[in-house]
């Protein structure tokens, strides 16, 4: 008889399993994007800031954490934030999508609801998506509800008001955290931006005191071998602050963003 040869359902729950146990090679990315989902499966760390550049792997490293921690943690529950529900649609669940079918998630495992802009896995897992853009009649950001969450991911952090991302770091860790023993975290992705995401992340990271509890990552496009053929060689023809900005990750420049 000859041997039952692995499938691929074998291959994603092996996956799965490896990424329960912290191991994260089998899912061929970018050392970068490896050393981010170390702090983002470590005891200490609550919060890590990853990208300071165009190009240099920030929305894959999102879906690749949260497709993962939905397949390890059935019933999880985990947010994709962003100042607009329409850059979610038409930005983050596009890149979801090329991740699941890089590693072969077929298509019934799970299900996009597309007015909601949610995400149900079919092991109860889910991932929902999070307006954080200020509203005049919602000051403290009341519209976030309670909804509890495992953990969760703040996409392009520079169109992101402080109070957003401070309320919503105050919904994770309160969904089965204590179950699978994982602590509560909180994914912070974007470009060079002076405003919560430089006081809080860069500034005391350029001056070696950033807390234990947070971290910073910068990624540019020339580390990314992974990146879109062409789009260094797009980045690199940027003139000016625009060029500092994204392709060297300068965040020096005063640029005008939300606080």
């Amino acid at each position: 008889m000859l041997p039952t040869l692995p499938t691929n359902e074998d291959a994603i729950q092996s996956k799965a399993a490896l990424f329960r146990a912290k191991r994260f090679r089998a899912l061929d990315l970018i050392p970068k994007q490896i050393t981010a989902l170390e702090f983002l499966t470590d005891g200490d760390t609550d919060e890590v800031l990853y990208g300071g550049a165009a190009g240099g792997g920030k929305s894959w490293l999102g879906c690749e954490w949260l497709l993962w921690n939905c397949l390890a943690y059935p019933g999880s529950r985990w947010f994709i934030g962003r100042h607009h529900l329409k850059q979610i649609r038409e930005s983050s669940i596009v890149t979801f999508r090329k991740v699941c079918k890089k590693h072969g998630i077929p298509n019934e495992w799970w299900r996009y609801n597309e007015p909601s802009v949610n995400i149900r896995f079919e092991n109860g897992s889910e991932i929902m998506s999070i307006e954080m853009m200020h509203k005049p009649g919602d000051p403290d950001f009341d519209g976030f509800g309670s909804t509890e969450y495992t953990g969760g991911w703040i996409e392009e952090g520079g169109g992101v008001a402080a109070k957003a991302y401070e309320i919503a770091g105050t919904r994770i860790g309160r969904h089965l955290n204590d179950e699978y023993g994982i602590r509560g975290k909180l994914l912070i992705t974007g470009n060079p931006s002076r405003n919560w995401m430089y006081s809080g992340f860069f500034k005391p990271h350029k001056a070696g005191i950033l807390p234990k509890e947070k971290r910073f990552i910068q990624s540019l496009a020339s580390e990314n071998e992974k990146r879109e053929a062409g789009y260094l060689e797009r980045l690199q023809r940027l003139t000016g602050q625009t060029r500092q900005r994204l392709l060297v990750g300068d965040w020096s420049l005063m640029m005008t963003q939300t606080n």
